[in-house]
C-alpha cells in the first residue's frame, strides 16, 4: 500500500515538475515577447516648455519614427509637431518640446501624445502621454549685459541658470533692432556662463550703437530683453579705400529632378537677390554640389533656373565640382563630361582673372566623397600662386574644407559631429596655401550656417584666410541638425582688402556674424573697420514644406544655434537695461519655416499597440511566479511524505 502511495506521489511530483517547466517556458516566452515588442518609454512624463524630452525606443527597423502630436490628434493627415527617426532598431533620442510648424514657438502648456510609428507610415507601434508645463518665471532669467576683453559679450541672468534658457543677440540702435540684419547669434549656457565672442575681423555696421539680448526659452524668442550701448573698443577703425568690384559666392545648391522643389526655389531666390542688390556684379561662383546626384536631368534643371532668372546672361557664373556632382551617378569621366557640357568650364580645375586678380578653382580628380587632388594639380596651384602679387587678393575655391579650418570641419571640438572636412591631400594643400596671407579660401560641403562656431578662420596677416560658404539648398548647425534656410556671400573688393558679407537669401537680410573685412594691401592694419552702410533692398520670402533631402538628417531644429566659445575677460560693470513685454518693442524673429512629418507612405492602423507591454510583463511575472511556487510546494510535500 505504501509503495502504491509513493508511486502516486512520484507521479504527482513528475507532473508538477513538467507543469513547472511549461509555466517557466511560458514565462520566458512572455519576457522575450516583451523584449522584442516595439515600445517607447519616457524619462519624464512632465516637462517644461522648451525642455528636452528623452525617449527610449525599441522599434522594428531604421525607418520607424517617433512623432509628437497634440492631445486627441491621431497620426495621419495632420502633421506631427515634432519628429525624428528611431534608427538602429533601438536606442535613445532627445526631442525638444517645441514645434516645427511654427519655428519660434515651443509647444504650449498642455497634454500631448508621443507615438512610435512603423516604417515611414502611420502604423502605431506604441504610444505614451506627456504633459508640457509653463513652469518658468521670466524675471528669474532677465539678462544684464557686460563687456570683456577681446570683444566679448557676457550675459548674466537675474537669478537662475538653466540649459533650456538661452539669449538671442541682435545689433541695434537706442530705439530697437537694426533693420536689414538677422540675429548676431544665440548664446547658450556653457560652463555655467553665457558668453559670446565677436571675431576680430567682423565689421560692426556704423549704424549699430547697441546690442540687444532677448530671452529665449526652448526655441521661442520671447519679448523680454535687455540692451546696452556698445563700447568704443568694438569700433576699431581701418580704411577700406575705393571699391573696385564685387562678386558672389554660393555653394551646395543640390538641384534635384523636381524643378519646383525647395532647393530650386532657394536657388532662384539667391539669383534674384544678387540681381537686386548687386546689379554690377562681376561673377557668381559656385563651390560644388550644384546637383543632388549628378544626373543630366538635374543639370538641365539647374540651367533652366539659371537662365530663367539671369535672362541677360549676367553676371557670369563659374562652377566648382562637388562630391554630389561626381559620386552618385555614372563614373568619373562621364560625370566630368556632364559638368563641362552644362557649365562650359574647361575641367576639374582652372583659373581666371577679374580686374587682374587671380581666381583659382580646384576640383577632385576621382569619384570620391573626399577631394582627391593629383600632384599635377597641386604643382599647377603652386605655379599659380607664385605668379601673384602679395599686394592683391587671391581667391581659391574648393568644395570640401581642409580639416580644422571652418565650421563643420572642427574635429578638435567634436570629432563625431565636426567631421565634414574632406581633402585627401589635406596637409600638402595647407602647406601650399598657408604661406599666402592674401589668399581667401572658400569652401562648402558642410552646410553649417553662418551663426555656428567659426564660419571663418582669419589668418591675421600670417596665413591664408578660410571661409565656410554655408549652403543655398539647406543648412546644418552645431548640434548636427538640419535647418531650413539658404545663405551665401557677397564679396566686395576694395583697394585695401576684401569685405565678405554673409547673406540670408530667404529673408533678404545680412548676417551680422559674417561681415568680415580682411586687409590685403601692404601696410593695411588688422583692426575691425567701420564700413560704408549698405541698405538691403527687397525681402523675398518662401515657406518650405518639404522633407529634408538625401544628406539631411530627419532630426529638425528651429532657429539657428551658435555654440559660443566662452572667453574669460574682465568685464566692466553692467550698463544694460532690462525690458518686459509691456515696454518692449516687437521681438519677432527672422526664422524660416521648418519641416514637419506629414507625408509618410504607409497606411495607418487605427488601434495601435497601446498597453500591450504592461500585459506582457504581468503575464510573464505571473507565469514565472506560479512555476516557482508550484516547484517549492511539490518539493515540500514530497520531502514530508517520504520522511514520514
Amino acid at each position: 500500500m505504501k509503495n502504491n502511495i509513493l508511486r502516486a506521489f512520484d507521479f504527482f511530483t513528475a507532473f508538477v515538475v513538467v507543469l513547472c517547466f511549461i509555466f517557466s517556458c511560458a514565462g520566458m516566452t512572455a519576457f522575450e515577447a516583451y523584449a522584442s515588442t516595439p515600445s517607447i518609454t519616457l524619462d519624464k512624463a512632465i516637462v517644461g516648455m522648451g525642455e528636452e524630452i528623452v525617449i527610449r525606443y525599441n522599434g522594428t527597423g531604421s525607418k520607424d519614427w517617433i512623432g509628437i502630436y497634440a492631445d486627441g490628434v491621431s497620426p495621419g493627415p495632420t502633421p506631427s509637431l515634432r519628429w525624428c527617426y528611431a534608427e538602429h532598431g533601438s536606442g535613445v533620442v532627445s526631442l525638444i518640446a517645441q514645434s516645427e510648424i511654427d519655428a519660434n514657438k515651443p509647444l504650449p502648456a498642455g497634454k500631448y501624445q508621443i507615438y512610435l510609428l512603423q516604417n515611414d507610415g502611420y502604423t502605431i507601434l506604441d504610444r505614451k502621454d506627456i504633459t508640457v508645463t509653463n513652469n518658468y518665471e521670466p524675471n528669474d532669467y532677465m539678462p544684464s549685459i557686460s563687456f570683456g576683453s577681446g570683444r566679448t559679450v557676457q550675459i548674466t541672468p537675474a537669478r537662475k541658470y538653466d540649459s533650456f534658457v538661452s539669449y538671442e543677440l541682435y545689433l541695434g540702435t537706442n530705439s530697437g533692432k537694426l533693420p536689414g540684419y538677422t540675429s548676431l547669434g544665440n548664446v547658450m549656457l556653457k560652463n555655467n556662463k553665457y558668453t559670446y565672442k565677436l571675431a576680430d575681423c567682423i565689421v560692426i555696421p556704423s549704424a549699430a550703437t547697441h546690442i540687444y539680448a532677448y530671452l529665449k526659452v526652448g526655441n521661442e524668442i520671447t519679448q523680454h530683453y535687455a540692451s546696452s550701448k556698445l563700447p568704443n573698443a568694438f569700433y576699431n577703425q581701418a580704411s577700406f579705400g575705393n571699391k573696385l568690384y564685387e562678386f558672389q559666392v554660393i555653394t551646395d545648391i543640390h538641384i534635384t529632378d523636381d524643378n519646383n522643389g525647395i532647393h530650386s526655389q532657394h536657388f532662384a531666390l539667391a539669383l534674384r537677390d544678387v540681381l537686386r542688390n548687386s546689379p554690377n556684379s562681376k561673377a557668381i561662383i559656385t563651390i560644388g554640389d550644384n546637383t543632388d546626384n549628378g544626373r543630366e536631368t538635374q543639370w538641365k534643371n539647374f540651367m533652366k533656373i539659371k537662365n530663367s532668372v539671369l535672362t541677360e546672361g549676367k553676371p557670369q557664373m563659374y562652377f566648382t565640382l562637388g562630391n554630389h556632382d561626381l559620386v552618385y551617378n555614372g563614373n568619373y569621366p562621364s560625370q566630368l563630361a556632364l559638368f563641362k557640357k552644362y557649365t562650359g568650364m574647361q575641367g576639374a580645375y582652372y583659373s581666371f582673372k577679374i580686374e587682374n586678380h587671380t581666381f583659382i578653382v580646384l576640383g577632385s580628380e576621382s569619384q570620391d566623397d573626399y577631394a582627391d587632388l593629383s600632384d599635377a594639380q597641386l604643382n599647377w596651384l603652386k605655379n599659380q600662386l607664385a605668379n601673384t602679387s602679395p599686394e592683391d587678393p587671391v581667391f581659391i575655391f574648393l568644395h570640401q574644407p581642409l580639416k580644422d579650418t571652418v565650421s563643420g570641419s572642427l574635429s578638435y571640438l567634436n570629432p563625431t559631429i565636426q567631421d565634414w572636412y574632406g581633402v585627401r591631400q589635406n596637409d600638402k594643400l595647407k602647406k601650399i596655401v598657408n604661406p599666402y596671407p592674401n589668399v581667401m579660401f572658400f569652401t562648402g560641403h558642410t552646410h553649417w550656417h553662418f551663426n555656428t562656431t567659426q564660419p571663418m578662420l582669419y589668418g591675421g596677416g600670417k596665413t591664408a584666410n578660410y571661409f565656410n560658404a554655408a549652403s543655398v539648398a539647406y543648412l546644418w548647425d552645431d548640434e548636427d541638425q538640419h535647418v531650413v534656410g539658404s545663405e551665401g556671400y557677397y564679396i566686395e573688393v576694395y583697394e585695401n582688402g576684401i569685405f565678405a558679407r554673409g547673406r540670408d537669401f530667404v529673408n533678404g537680410l545680412w548676417t551680422p556674424a559674417t561681415q568680415y573685412f580682411v586687409p590685403v594691401s601692404a601696410g593695411s592694419s588688422t583692426p575691425t573697420p567701420v564700413p560704408p552702410t549698405t541698405k538691403p533692398t527687397g525681402t523675398p520670402s518662401v515657406s518650405p514644406t518639404l522633407k529634408p533631402t538625401q544628406n539631411a538628417s530627419p532630426v529638425i531644429t528651429g532657429t539657428p544655434v551658435l555654440s559660443a566659445t566662452p572667453t574669460a575677460g574682465t568685464g566692466s560693470a553692467p550698463t544694460s537695461s532690462a525690458v518686459t513685454p509691456t515696454a518692449a518693442a516687437s521681438a519677432s524673429a527672422s526664422a524660416t519655416s521648418l519641416v514637419s512629418k506629414a507625408t509618410p507612405t504607409s497606411s495607418p492602423l487605427p488601434n495601435g499597440n497601446q498597453g500591450g507591454n504592461a500585459v506582457l510583463i504581468i503575464v510573464a511575472a505571473v507565469l514565472s511566479a506560479a512555476a516557482i511556487a508550484m516547484a517549492v510546494v511539490a518539493g515540500i510535500l514530497l520531502y514530508k511524505f517520504k520522511k514520514g
